[in-house]
């Protein structure tokens, strides 16, 4: 891929690789397109994603400041445990750093593929998918291809959010993950209150 993106020079970046065959570039839209239709004529797929803007990437540098800005007031407890990177790089312990770390990872690459195989190398044989969609489900699975795994998505489109939670707790609890499923009634689905017939 980068052999037959050399000519390109520095108008595109390479932030993210998502699985081994797979990966995501960023630059200006007359680049995107250029590139494209390099792909299209060697016979790879390109597909455009759904987003506003090139994310970790140079092109989203500036946005790093303003999130600091942002971020200037924010207060926070120490940070405990590290960071799944191939290099270990310890969670700051300062509210300062955490706010450099969170505004610099706008610009950075994202080495999926490195953190998921480092996890692995470290003994991780779980992984929870915390958020919308199963994304990054379907992508463990794939940079992991048949090594013994589990990973799991604690959300179902269509489904309420509550229910997909505790659907996603139940199948942990299947595979033998100890878990304190004490949780206040409050977090209960609620149903609608049924209309009186007119």
């Amino acid at each position: 891929m980068r052999a037959a993106l050399a000519e390109f020079g520095d108008r595109w970046w390479w932030p993210t690789t998502t699985t081994p065959k797979q990966v995501v570039l960023s630059g200006p839209d007359e680049a995107i397109a250029r590139v494209e239709a390099l792909l299209s004529r060697k016979g790879m797929t390109a597909k455009r994603l759904p987003v506003s803007t090139a994310f970790h990437s140079p092109l989203v540098a500036r946005s790093g400041a303003t999130f600091r800005g942002f971020l200037a007031g924010w207060r926070s407890r120490a940070g405990r445990g590290g960071s799944p990177t191939p290099r270990p790089r310890p969670t700051p312990r300062t509210p300062g750093g955490m706010r450099e770390r969170l505004a610099g990872q706008i610009a950075r690459p994202v080495r999926f593929v490195e953190q998921v195989e480092a996890m692995w190398a470290r003994g991780a044989r779980t992984f929870i998918e915390v958020g919308p969609g199963a994304v990054l489900t379907d992508l463990v699975g794939r940079i992991l291809g048949g090594a013994p795994t589990s990973a799991f998505r604690l959300d179902r489109k269509g489904k309420h959010g509550v229910t997909s939670l505790q659907g996603g707790l139940g199948r942990l609890a299947v595979a033998g993950v100890s878990m304190n499923l004490a949780a206040p009634s409050d977090y209960a689905p609620r149903r609608r209150p049924r209309r009186s017939p007119r």
